[in-house]
């Protein structure tokens, strides 16, 4: 009960926090595409073949994070119950000598708890480096048939370095919905144990 009204709550407090934030940057995502789209249509289109990479790779990555999530609420969970057990019944312990058991028992919860936590920064570092060689891709990719179309002089030099600029206006609210992903799946495994 200590751990969902503390934790679980707090989990959830964050979600919203950054919901606000996600909505913030999709305006200059807006602004980045009209603004390119302006400049050239054909060089957006090779942009816009990513999306769907980005989807596939964030649709496995919630089916793996979502149990992950689920299992790191419910070994903080037992953590807390464990200490709090102990905390409120030391003169027991004590009597019983069972210092060292209980400590073993903690550590087993303990060790637990932390090898949830070392999968999710896994798979939360994974994600994050494969978005980051996404965006450098992308960012070659226009490099490379954009410079095709200055030396064609269909398009100025400049136009491609202001494009590429707002490729980071473009991607950046994609990067931070990818981010979302990881609070919004701790914040769903803490929204079960609430209501439960």
């Amino acid at each position: 009960t200590m751990t969902r009204i503390t934790n679980d709550v707090q989990a959830l407090f964050e979600l919203l926090m950054g919901l606000g934030m996600l909505i913030g940057e999709f305006v200059p995502f807006f602004i980045a595409l009209f603004i390119m789209l302006a400049m050239d249509v054909q060089l957006v289109l090779y942009l816009l073949v990513a999306i769907p990479i980005f989807g596939v790779v964030t649709y496995f990555f919630r089916r793996a994070t979502r149990k992950v999530y689920r299992q790191i609420r419910n070994s903080v969970s037992a953590l807390n119950q464990n200490l709090q057990e102990n905390l409120s019944g030391m003169q027991v312990v004590q009597l019983s000598n069972r210092e060292e058991k209980n400590l073993a028992i903690y550590s087993v919860v303990n060790n637990e708890n932390q090898k949830y936590e070392i999968d999710a920064i896994y798979l939360e570092t994974g994600y994050g480096a494969f978005m980051d060689d996404m965006v450098n891709l992308a960012l070659s990719v226009i490099i490379w048939f954009g410079g095709g179309a200055v030396i064609q002089e269909s398009i100025s030099l400049g136009s491609l370095i202001l494009f590429t600029l707002y490729i980071d206006m473009l991607i950046r609210p994609i990067r931070v919905l990818g981010m979302q992903y990881n609070v919004l799946f701790r914040a769903m495994a803490s929204a079960e144990r609430i209501f439960q």
